[in-house]
């Protein structure tokens, strides 16, 4: 079966920087649901970008604040770190 979330995940990539906010925000809408297994913090600076590309500027920094503030939340850092710059024990 096919994972659609890192396609959609794209599709709104793309559609940001080419003037398509309002359609980049259905997408970003579509992953926020929860079956689709996607996190919604990785989403909000794309969610800002279409935002502000659409004209919604209180809106987008409202996404972005709240991305910086989510950014140093315990419960956002509790996932164990892989690969090179993960933390190992003295």
């Amino acid at each position: 079966m096919l994972k659609l979330s890192p396609l959609l995940r794209l599709l709104a990539y793309a559609l940001i920087p080419e003037g398509f906010g309002d359609e980049a925000q259905m997408v970003l809408t579509t992953l926020d649901t929860p079956n689709r297994g996607s996190s919604r913090f990785p989403l909000t600076p794309s969610r800002g970008d279409a935002l502000r590309g659409t004209g919604r500027r209180d809106e987008a920094r409202a996404a972005f604040e709240s991305y910086v503030s989510l950014r140093g939340s315990p419960v956002i850092l509790k996932r164990p770190q892989r690969g090179p710059h993960a933390q190992r024990p003295a």
